[in-house]
């Protein structure tokens, strides 16, 4: 290990709902807290470890030292694109599952899986809602408040601008290039 600060370089999977930690929402300096974390992890996690992803939680919640526990800028990446996709079958629904949490260097990041109910399948009525769905609030059956790291990085103006040149990069680059349109027929 290149210091002792350096985590496990995994911390968990999630799958589960909410209520016990896959919103990623301190809720104490108990690791039993934290189940669809923590219970979730692949290898062995140490003591220490999980309270370090509960410290990393703890900052979030109080919007401090977020650029060193988290690597804001993939995380915004990650955001930008899961928005366009409109997968709500995610951290962004009342489920707040079907996501990887990695960390590296000592930051969190989150990883994408399970998007086979993007597009809108999943807790969408509608084309229309789909199509139009906010990507500023891009959450479904929950406040944003109930999804700490999303709410907080897109209230704060320098990571929104950033997370909405991320948008645009996907929109610019893959849809307005042609790209798309070439893959889906491609695929047909």
């Amino acid at each position: 290990r290149p210091g002792e600060d350096d985590w496990n370089d995994r911390l968990g999977f999630v799958r589960s709902g909410g209520s016990r930690g896959g919103a990623l929402q301190y809720i104490d300096d108990e690791t039993s807290s934290y189940s669809a974390i923590l219970d979730n992890a692949h290898g062995t996690v140490s003591e220490s470890d999980k309270k370090k992803v509960i410290t990393a939680l703890l900052n979030l919640s109080n919007g401090t030292a977020l650029e060193r526990y988290f690597d804001v800028d993939e995380i915004l990446r990650y955001f930008a694109a899961h928005t366009v996709v409109v997968s709500l079958d995610s951290y962004y629904s009342n489920m707040a599952q079907n996501y990887f949490l990695q960390e590296r260097d000592g930051q969190i990041s989150i990883l994408p899986w399970d998007y086979h109910l993007s597009y809108g399948a999943f807790q969408s009525g509608s084309a229309k809602e789909v199509v139009n769905f906010a990507i500023d609030t891009p959450v479904s059956g929950v406040a944003m408040e109930d999804r700490p790291l999303l709410n907080v990085l897109l209230s704060d103006d320098e990571y929104l601008a950033k997370y909405h040149g991320y948008l645009q990069q996907i929109v610019d680059g893959y849809f307005n290039s042609g790209i798309f349109e070439q893959t889906v027929r491609d695929l047909q």
